[in-house]
């Protein structure tokens, strides 16, 4: 089933509160180009849309839902390798739980890709809130808030050591958690090494530790984690000094190849989080693993440095 708007987001599924926005039980469904607003899941999943089985969820703008967790749109275990992608995904609240923003749940593998995550809250994954494995990559989650727990932009935690919880190229600033991983909360298990890969995490806040990112058992590569706030450990908590932290930009090398020069952004205070030609940041990292394009979709690495 393809359901698609003729005009980019200006079809409307408003859902007035009564009932969830949408709910996609076909598999392999393509739902592109609607607007999905003031939906209510209840005590369940999936203010916004609940994806039942595998489907794609495009170009769509979804806001100001609420549910007790996943509360703008919720990949369901079932719904293997789906995808949320291009989308717009803010102001939505999930009371009880998990997930403001969406939900990748239970080792559902579901992918999010190039969208904008933003000004979602929950107890816990204010914006993001990923169960046992999926991927973030080449998104902006900004403004979300986990108001009781951790992880205010991400919550991510890996299935075993063969499904990890991936976040690539992704830009998280300005997000906050009451407790812990303003950032980003990364929960293990051992050896699971969930890879956190040429991400940007700045301006973040956590309550009590790790203001940038709280992590356990986690592969940081070619990342800047800079400029966070919190109690202790303001940019990086590392929980049971159990992670690989290498081609980083951090205020401690953690006896790794890391580099403890400021990053020198565009306009950090705009939001702007491209390096400046003068950032020691340019081509500081590693091809090992790496992308090859950054956010912006250009090449990496750039040829020479400054």
């Amino acid at each position: 089933l393809t359901l698609r708007s003729t005009h980019r987001r200006e079809a409307i599924i408003n859902a007035w509160y009564q009932s969830r926005g949408l709910r996609v039980d076909g598999t392999n469904s393509l739902i592109e180009g609607f607007t999905v607003r003031y939906g209510n899941g209840g005590f369940g999943y999936g203010g916004g849309i609940m994806i039942v089985r595998a489907a794609t969820v495009r170009d769509c703008l979804v806001m100001g839902n609420w549910s007790a967790a996943g509360a703008g749109i919720t990949v369901a275990s079932e719904a293997t390798n789906s995808l949320v992608e291009d989308c717009t995904i803010e102001g939505n609240t999930a009371t009880n739980g998990a997930g403001g923003g969406v939900v990748l749940y239970s080792n559902s593998r579901g992918r999010i890709n190039r969208c904008i995550i933003r000004n979602n809250g929950a107890v816990s994954g204010g914006g993001v809130w990923i169960s046992e494995s999926g991927s973030i990559s080449n998104s902006w989650i900004v403004g979300n808030r986990a108001w009781q727990e951790h992880g205010g932009g991400v919550y991510m935690h890996a299935s075993g050591t063969t499904n990890p919880a991936t976040l690539v190229n992704c830009v998280i600033f300005s997000n906050a958690a009451t407790q812990y991983g303003g950032g980003v909360y990364c929960a293990g298990p051992p050896a699971s090494f969930s890879p956190i890969v040429n991400c940007t995490i700045v301006s973040n806040e956590a309550g009590e530790d790790g203001g940038g990112a709280y992590a356990y058992w986690t592969r940081f590569v070619n990342d800047i984690l800079y400029f966070n706030k919190a109690p202790t450990n303001a940019n990086l908590k590392n929980g049971d000094l159990g992670c690989v932290i290498s081609n980083c930009c951090t205020t401690s090398n953690y006896f790794w190849p890391n580099i403890t020069n400021a990053p020198a952004f565009v306009g950090a205070e705009a939001g702007d989080y491209r390096l400046a030609t003068a950032s020691f940041c340019i081509d500081a990292g590693t091809t090992n693993g790496a992308p090859g394009n950054d956010i912006a979709g250009n090449l990496r690495p750039r040829v020479g440095k400054p």
